[in-house]
C-alpha cells in the first residue's frame, strides 16, 4: 500500500513545476518526428552516453565504422552525426 504522506513529500509542487518545461519540450520535439522516426531515435543511445565527438580518434572515424549509415546517421547513436566523428562503439567495417 502506498503511503500518501510520503508520496506527497517525494513530489513537491516545486519539483513538479521545474520538471514541466522538460516534459513539454520532449513532447514538442517528438511531435516533430513521424512515429517511426520517434521510435527509431528512442531506441538509439545518446551522443553523451556514446562519448560521441565530431572529430576522429586514433585514425578511427564514423565513415569507416560498420554502424555508420550515410550521409549523417548511425545505427546505434542518436542523429545527427558527421562522417569524421567517432564514438566508443566504433567497429571497423569488414573488408571482403
Amino acid at each position: 500500500m502506498v503511503d500518501i504522506v510520503a508520496f506527497k513529500k517525494m513530489i513537491s509542487r516545486r519539483s513538479l513545476l521545474t520538471g514541466s518545461p522538460l516534459v513539454a519540450a520532449t513532447a514538442v520535439s517528438l511531435d516533430c518526428l513521424t512515429p517511426g522516426e520517434a521510435m527509431a531515435q528512442q531506441a538509439k543511445l545518446s551522443q553523451a552516453l556514446s562519448k560521441y565527438q565530431d572529430t576522429p580518434k586514433n585514425g578511427q572515424q564514423c565513415s569507416t565504422c560498420s554502424h555508420f549509415v550515410a550521409p549523417s546517421s548511425c545505427a546505434i547513436v542518436v542523429d545527427p552525426i558527421v562522417a569524421q566523428g567517432w564514438c566508443q562503439f566504433y567497429a571497423k567495417l569488414a573488408t571482403p
